[in-house]
């Protein structure tokens, strides 16, 4: 299995340059500070709008001061320093400008200090028309992969890793999902699989067999994919090459280790 090369669907300079525009951003209703904030952990913890609008102070500090460990909904999520600190940052900004910080509180209050929905967040934050917290989130996960692989870990270890902090739906194979994330090849996670990424599965369910099992004479099963795909109505014109391209990467990596 070789190391994956992300293509986050956002750059963290522009990811900072939006932080720093909605954080200029003061008015009778809307905080840029605590959007700045929420829009930050978004990136540093990978979640998703729903789990940010549910936070409540006691998931994430106790009298003031952050854990290793917040809670979202059932789940227990191990913070990285970074994330650690990013939110620890926003619990010291919230005692300053001096909202309510009660156990039940909302993590990011509204200049009334009630706890946001997803419309009003939407009103309030402006992300421009080709960005959402999704693919902010998504961002974040392509940084926790590569800091990873910087560590050393295996190509393995760092898409497993990965695969916790995504906390990709059940409802998904989540070890090829969150491949997709990181390839830039799938987009926001509450919508249901698409044709594209149905085929996109297919080839790295096969690579995957062959990575573990060693087993060659699955190279066959690509050539089947590959020409469902090329009879497959339905699919566009830039799917396919995108297939095409994918395809071409795995048999030429399974040649290679053919040779060996």
């Amino acid at each position: 299995m070789d190391y994956i090369q992300t293509h986050p669907p956002v750059p963290v300079a522009e990811i900072e340059n939006l932080i720093a525009a909605i954080e200029s951003v003061k008015t009778p209703t809307i905080d840029g500070g605590v959007l700045s904030n929420l829009v930050r952990v978004c990136y540093e913890c990978a979640l998703k709008k729903n789990e940010l609008i549910g936070l409540s102070i006691k998931d994430v500090a106790k009298k003031g001061l952050v854990g290793d460990i917040i809670k979202i909904g059932e789940d227990e999520v191990r913070l990285s320093s970074d994330a650690k600190q990013v939110l620890q940052n926003h619990i010291d900004y919230l005692k300053r400008t001096g909202y309510r910080l009660y156990p039940s509180s909302p993590l990011f209050p509204t200049k009334k200090n009630l706890r946001y929905n997803g419309r009003l967040l939407d009103n309030h934050l402006n992300l421009g028309p080709n960005i959402g917290l999704e693919k902010i989130r998504q961002s974040g996960i392509c940084k926790h992969y590569d800091q990873l692989k910087d560590k050393g870990l295996t190509p393995q270890n760092c898409l497993s890793k990965t695969k916790e902090i995504a906390r990709v739906e059940k409802r998904y194979t989540t070890k090829r999902h969150t491949k997709g994330i990181l390839t830039g090849n799938v987009q926001p996670t509450g919508k249901k699989v698409s044709l594209f990424n149905k085929y996109l599965f297919k080839i790295w369910s096969v690579e995957e067999i062959i990575d573990i099992s060693g087993d060659l004479k699955k190279i066959d099963s690509l050539e089947q994919i590959l020409d469902d795909i090329r009879k497959d109505n339905d699919l566009k014109n830039d799917e396919i090459q995108t297939l095409e391209t994918e395809l071409e990467r795995v048999n030429q990596k399974l040649k290679k280790l053919s040779l060996v």
